[in-house]
């Protein structure tokens, strides 16, 4: 786990997760990951979204 403050748009916190965890190589090119979110990002609010993302495309 690491701590994730950036208050930023959705999208870009995707990406650079998604970026941290293939650093830390607990993701790689293909794997499928399942993003929960809360909109918009700088009101703290509970979980309203989800995403899909396959790494690397």
């Amino acid at each position: 786990a690491f701590y994730y403050d950036k208050k930023t748009n959705t999208d870009e916190t995707i990406s650079d997760v998604i970026a941290e965890l293939q650093e830390r190589e607990f993701l790689k090119d293909g794997d499928v990951v399942i993003n929960t979110a809360a909109m918009p990002v700088i009101e703290n609010r509970k979980t309203n979204a989800i995403k899909i993302s396959t790494v690397g495309e």
